[in-house]
């Protein structure tokens, strides 16, 4: 059963970095202004069960230094070259 366990968190990390690549991405493309977290929520909403997990992904997102919150709008902190 351990087995069973250790590869659904290896599994919920994968896709918690593929958000987060995704997320990126998104805001990215607006430029130094930023995105509201708001819209960010709204392109990916389909991809999470509820605010709590979208959350959950911003919160890493800015304790990791990726963005940093700019009031409504999520900064990008550091750029990331993603494969």
């Amino acid at each position: 059963m351990q087995t069973n366990t250790t590869n659904l968190k290896s599994e919920q990390l994968t896709t918690m970095i593929e958000l987060i690549g995704i997320a990126y991405q998104l805001m990215a493309a607006c430029g130094s202004a930023g995105k509201p977290s708001g819209h960010l929520y709204a392109e990916m909403m389909s991809a999470f069960a509820t605010l709590d997990a979208y959350q959950s992904m911003v919160d890493v997102m800015l304790r990791c230094n990726i963005v940093r919150d700019g009031g409504n709008h999520l900064l990008i902190a550091q750029r990331l070259d993603l494969v």
